[in-house]
């Protein structure tokens, strides 16, 4: 087995070494696109794992996290955050590489566009590196986003440019601040005050969570003098940090959170003193147009979550290869191969999904209401759990912080809650399923189910469309019930429709290449009801053809 000849998950090319990754932006890139992307995949996976990962470790201590200088040696207030070397490098290197300017400009003597996929494997890989450096790119790609399609042209000039640019020296941050002390996810309870001088709105409030605090831009939402609650009265701004005439705003940090995880990015209570902002979506759209930026969030929330999990069961598999116990190689013991393949299912499983609702949501599809927080929602729990299996497979040497481990469970945990945790996704999907109903997500799974006739396959076909019938099923009665019945069974909805569209996704993964029967059978035999005891097709699988999974899917 080729885990056993490396020594950790440190140090690997980790796009050379992925190959379920390889094959998950094959089927989403045109192959000649595909072909000009490779060197960029190949060099970001070798800076992931031979250089960002060694410094993000040095972050996560005590003495590498970002500290916040509130004043200068005059007295004078600066709200300024210090960063240890390794992370600025860090930062140069990411946004040097194009992950965010991809999106939004052709590289120099490349043959055509990157395709975003491309750009969403980076991200994958940098968070199997460092979640907290991924936080702040994909602030900066949400920024961008808004900023590219709704902003005013004068402001796309002069903003634009910076937030998607490869030089570092040119490089602008973003940033999006929503929570306040109010509320997280009850946005509409947001109290920032939006007031208008002649042709310059000011803002005064506190936005009580805002990550990548000191970056140079941010959007913010706040209500306007005069217009009505809720999110109906939301407009959205964007709030520099340095006034065009190079004068400070009005916005200061006052302090920075003590976090679980992710300590590289600085977290901060953010005070709006009368800060001069930028409108860009009147109240009425405010809300709307920001739903825009936590849609790109949430989807590569959910793709950072698979690359966290994939870290977790990389470096998990290397010492389970490694180790030796009563004897044997530790994963040569059975409870252990069924451990790492039941891993390895999951991983494949949150990717597939993940990369399909990116794909989803870069097309535009309506279907991305439903599979963006299907899928930022299923692949953030898959990742906490990951990281702790991971943690159990190494034992108490996992509980170490010389390991990357318990690095790696501190900072999945965050991935649950960004951008909405599981009961907020839950009622996001509810709310959709009762507006326009189940067509696009029936039709969907049915597709892709109707292409499914190899033999082998249509065992497991059938069971997938069973489980679309107990959906249909579940969401009849839900609909007869009383709202406060159906609001209760949302998350078990959520999680019905993420195992249908899993195995679905798998399926298909299993006709393009037949070794990945295994993965989806595994998957789908959890579908399925248990009826008394003995050995299941998992178990089977473990006992008789783990090396060939091991080897031949990752």
């Amino acid at each position: 087995m080729r885990h056993a000849g490396y020594g950790q998950g440190e140090g690997l090319n980790w796009w050379e070494t992925d190959r379920n990754l390889q094959r998950t932006v094959a089927r989403y890139c045109p192959a000649d696109a595909l072909a000009g992307a490779r060197p960029l995949l190949s060099a970001f996976g070798a800076l992931c794992g031979s250089q960002i990962s060694p410094r993000a470790d040095y972050t996560d201590r005590q003495e590498g996290r970002p500290r916040l200088r509130a004043y200068d040696r005059e007295g004078q207030e600066i709200s300024q955050v210090v960063y240890n070397p390794g992370y600025r490098q860090t930062l140069r290197d990411v946004y040097g590489s194009g992950i965010i300017a991809w999106r939004h400009q052709q590289p120099a003597g490349a043959p055509g566009p990157i395709p975003p996929t491309v750009t969403y494997a980076m991200g994958y890989m940098l968070s199997m590196a460092e979640t907290g450096v991924y936080c702040p790119v994909v602030l900066t790609a949400a920024t961008a986003l808004i900023v590219d399609r709704f902003a005013p042209a004068a402001l796309r000039e002069r903003y634009l440019p910076g937030l998607t640019a490869t030089d570092p020296d040119l490089l602008t941050q973003g940033a999006t601040w929503l929570t306040e002390k109010t509320g997280g996810s009850d946005v509409g309870a947001i109290t920032t005050v939006a007031r208008q001088e002649g042709e310059t709105w000011r803002l005064t409030g506190e936005k009580w969570f805002a990550s990548n605090a000191d970056a140079p831009v941010a959007l913010a939402l706040a209500r306007p003098e005069g217009a009505p609650p809720g999110t109906a009265g939301l407009a959205l701004f964007l709030v520099p940090q340095t006034l065009p005439d190079g004068s400070r705003n009005r916005c200061r940090i006052r302090r920075l959170k003590e976090k679980l995880g992710v300590t590289a990015v600085p977290s901060g209570e953010v005070l709006l003193e009368g800060a001069e902002a930028y409108l860009i979506a009147e109240a009425g759209r405010g809300f709307k147009v920001m739903m825009e930026a936590i849609n790109l969030s949430r989807v590569m929330n959910a793709i950072g979550s698979a690359g966290l999990a994939r870290r977790a069961f990389l470096e998990a598999a290397i010492y389970a290869a490694r180790r030796t116990t009563f004897g044997k190689p530790l994963n040569q013991h059975p409870l252990m191969r069924a451990k790492l393949l039941h891993m390895l299912v999951d991983l494949e499983a949150i990717t597939a999904l993940a990369f399909r609702a990116a794909d989803c949501f870069e097309r535009g599809e309506p279907l991305h209401r439903l599979l963006v927080p299907i899928a930022k929602a299923r692949s953030a729990d898959r990742a906490v759990a990951m990281a702790r299996e991971g943690i159990e497979c190494f034992g108490g040497n996992g509980y170490i912080e010389e390991y990357v481990m318990p690095r790696l469970l501190r900072d999945a945990q965050v991935l649950t809650v960004w951008e909405g945790p599981e009961n907020i996704l839950a009622l996001d999907c509810l709310r959709v399923l009762i507006k326009q109903g189940p067509a696009d997500f029936l039709a969907e799974v049915q597709s892709r189910l109707e292409a499914v006739t190899e033999p082998e396959l249509v065992p497991l076909r059938s069971t997938v469309g069973s489980a679309a019938d107990t959906f249909r099923s579940a969401l009849s009665h839900m609909a007869a019930a009383e709202p406060a019945v159906a609001e209760v069974q949302a998350v078990r909805l959520l999680n019905l429709m993420a195992d249908i569209l899993s195995a679905t996704y798998l399926l298909e993964a299993a006709r393009e290449h037949p070794h990945q029967v295994d993965i989806a059978a595994m998957f789908i035999e959890r579908l399925s009801p248990r009826t008394g005891w003995g050995i299941t097709v998992a178990d089977r699988i473990a006992l008789e053809r783990f090396e060939a999974i091991m080897d031949g899917a990752c």
